[in-house]
């Protein structure tokens, strides 16, 4: 390739990489697969839950109500009794904290599509603020110690 050509080229070169990187940054985390290998061990891979154990996700209304209750959820797990349409648990949830923010949005987007109502995604954003305000709400390694 001569010089000519690579300064002809190289704009649409630059373009296409461009172009590239932005379609693979648009899919991001595959939510999917997120659930399959973080949160199937308890609610199934068909979102059934265990009766009595895990909440079955294809039939929790009330789980979708409250969002972001169930981004805090996902973050810093929970435990202690639990009525999700009158069905009781008391079992506890592992944090997934360690998701990144892109992840956890990602993964309740497909768990909203696949199981819960129609709905807004699940952003980045959101989920950045409710982690936010856990860590708001955390009380700090000093504040325990001065009472």
């Amino acid at each position: 390739m001569t010089a000519q050509h690579a300064r002809h080229w190289l704009p649409v070169l630059l373009i296409a990489a461009g172009a590239c990187g932005a379609a693979i940054a648009e899919t991001g985390p595959d939510g999917r697969d997120t659930y399959l290998k973080q949160c199937a061990r308890c609610h199934q891979r068909d979102g059934r839950g265990i009766e009595g154990v895990y909440p079955d996700l294809r039939n929790a209304r009330e789980l979708w109500t409250q969002r972001a209750r169930l981004i805090r959820a996902i973050l810093s797990g929970r435990s202690g009794p639990l009525e999700i349409d009158g069905q009781s648990f008391d079992n506890t949830m592992p944090t997934h904290g360690y998701l990144s923010n892109e992840t956890v949005a990602a993964t309740l987007t497909y768990l909203q599509n696949a199981w819960g109502p129609a709905g807004a995604p699940y952003t980045t954003q959101e989920v950045a603020a409710q982690r936010l305000k856990l860590l708001e709400d955390h009380p700090t390694r000093l504040a325990r110690y001065r009472t």
